[in-house]
């Protein structure tokens, strides 16, 4: 079971934010979606969020994972009217996050694991990613670099879903879905150039 509600109090305010142990199970299957770097500040990057929660919703899925800069604290809470959110904090997260959003998450996922990290922690996010792998890990979900990807290394996946709001000097804005049964977890990638786009995409 996953708590998706924790009161984080801080002087005068008090919060629900969707807080997490650093270790959860979850029971396959079931489609997890998959976002980081939302970096929610502008009425277009809300749009951008809004567009790919909505297919999260088309989707069924029964998790989400944010993989840190969430931008703002209140989108960790529309998430979880869909689905029970997992996120770590990033590097430009705001300080509130950055206290009460651990550094990784290890879910364990029937028989496969995925650790959930940003990825600021080394030369790049990529080999920040890279360093964790290893025969425990089946799939590691990390963002930062805001460049989406998909790449085995020996027995670990290493898979950033990219950023929705935010491409850089990438081609793409990107989101992710992780289908996880009882043989394996297969990562696929959405990637578009416009938020528009996503209403397209497939169920």
């Amino acid at each position: 079971m996953i708590e998706v509600k924790k009161v984080v109090s801080r002087g005068r305010w008090t919060r629900k934010l969707p807080i997490q142990e650093e270790n959860l199970s979850v029971t396959p299957p079931l489609v997890v979606g998959v976002l980081s770097d939302t970096h929610v500040s502008t009425l277009r990057s809300r749009e951008a969020v809004r567009m790919t929660l909505q297919l999260f919703r088309r989707r069924q899925v029964g998790l989400i994972l944010h993989g840190g800069d969430v931008g703002q604290s209140s989108l960790l809470t529309e998430m979880a009217a869909i689905a029970p959110v997992v996120a770590v904090r990033g590097n430009a997260d705001s300080l509130e996050l950055i206290e009460t959003l651990p550094d990784q998450i290890r879910i364990r996922a029937g028989e496969r694991t995925i650790l959930l990290m940003h990825g600021h922690h080394g030369k790049t996010a990529r080999a920040t990613a890279l360093s964790a792998a290893g025969p425990d890990v089946d799939v590691i979900v990390f963002g930062h670099s805001h460049q989406p990807l998909i790449e085995k290394h020996d027995e670990t996946v290493l898979f950033n879903p990219g950023s929705p709001t935010e491409r850089r000097w990438g081609p793409h804005f990107g989101v992710g879905l992780l289908t996880v049964t009882d043989d394996g977890i297969e990562p696929e990638l959405v990637l578009f150039d416009d938020p528009a786009q996503l209403a397209a995409v497939d169920v």
